[in-house]
């Protein structure tokens, strides 16, 4: 896959040029010097020296490095990066704390959701959130984080429940009038297991009067089509980077 104008087609040259550097970064956590100078026809110490921010590269080169970095290769470098523990638990830790590489995703997202016109991101606490405000700087819009708790200096919330398993519930709030009425809000999560909490979202949107326009999630685990918990999002799109199954 060549560079791709969906994904960067609305860059200045010179945010063209930082976001390459940013790129070359990440495709090292998958490719060493030897194998970016056999992609890239560009010498090692030319690539550590854009590695390290001593040069820019042009706009060509630039365009070139940013065709390595899309969505298979970024489902390449998050995949291994979840790591699986016992009680079937799934850590997204690497991922979370991974500033550049999110920003990458959230680009993809973006791209794929260009034509939503989106005026909110949703999201809950806590892993979720620095995907869905990176995604909400890129669209330039709010975001809403609906939290498991109420601060004491907000007077009015939106309460809805979240039923776990083993049978335990939890309450999730968001401030009232966060999400305005008749809004196109997007949800934003880190992963979806059973579904649970993307239907809880999705509850705040429509007693807030909004319209649900699609959701990402990082990572989900097992097949969306058994999920049967999500039929509300039949007829809007739902992306994910990396199933696991």
């Amino acid at each position: 896959m060549g560079y791709s104008k969906k994904l960067y087609g609305n860059f200045g040259d010179l945010k063209l040029r930082l976001f390459a550097v940013e790129a070359l970064s990440v495709l090292r956590k998958v490719h060493d010097y030897k194998s970016l100078t056999k992609r890239l026809d560009i010498s090692p110490s030319m690539i550590s020296r854009y590695t390290h921010g001593k040069f820019l590269p042009n706009v060509e080169r630039a365009r070139r490095i940013l065709s390595l970095l899309n969505s298979e290769a970024l489902e390449k470098i998050v995949r291994p990066l979840i790591v699986r523990s016992e009680g079937d638990y799934y850590e997204l830790s690497k991922i979370v704390s991974d500033v550049r590489l999110q920003r990458f995703i959230a680009r993809l997202v973006c791209a794929e959701f260009a034509d939503a016109e989106i005026e909110k991101v949703l999201t809950v606490a806590t892993d979720g959130v620095p995907l869905a405000v990176l995604v909400a700087d890129e669209l330039g819009v709010d975001v809403v984080i609906a939290k498991g708790r109420k601060e004491p200096y907000i007077s009015g919330y939106i309460e809805e429940n979240l039923m776990r398993a083993p049978p335990i519930v939890e309450y999730l709030y968001i401030p009232r009038r966060s999400i305005k009425r008749g809004e196109r809000v997007f949800i934003v999560d880190d992963i979806l297991r059973s579904g649970k909490t993307i239907e809880a979202l999705h509850r705040f949107v429509v007693r807030s009067g909004a319209e649900l326009v699609g959701a990402f999630v990082i990572a989900t685990i097992g097949r969306l089509r058994d999920k049967s918990n999500i039929s509300f999002l039949r007829g809007r799109k739902l992306v994910t980077l990396v199933e696991l199954t």
